[in-house]
């Protein structure tokens, strides 16, 4: 739910708002910050307490705006694969981390 949030926010802000482009890209950095507001806005309303911790998106959605702005037509296809193996890593680091008792960064 987030990242369709995301990218329609994206896609309405960037176009009818969107100034200044991403190099070599059709996409505005307005509607890259649209994505990643309307993607965390969305985690939160939708996110049970017990989900993944919000601080999670501050490190992950920044990542996922930035693929979204650059990727060509298949960022439907690519996000999700993209953001799933950005928090499965960084959970299993947290998990690992607890484990061994060291920092993740």
């Amino acid at each position: 739910a987030a990242l369709g949030a995301g990218d329609a926010a994206a896609a309405v802000i960037g176009r009818r708002w969107g100034r200044a482009w991403w190099p070599g890209s059709s996409r505005t950095l307005r509607g890259s910050l649209a994505f990643w507001a309307a993607a965390w806005a969305s985690y939160r309303f939708f996110a049970p307490p017990s989900a993944l911790p919000s601080s999670l998106f501050w490190d992950v959605l920044p990542a996922v705006a930035v693929l979204e702005a650059t990727a060509a037509h298949v960022d439907n296809l690519v996000l999700p694969l993209f953001a799933a193996a950005l928090v499965l890593s960084r959970v299993a680091g947290e998990r690992y981390a607890g484990v061994v008792g060291v920092g993740v960064y």
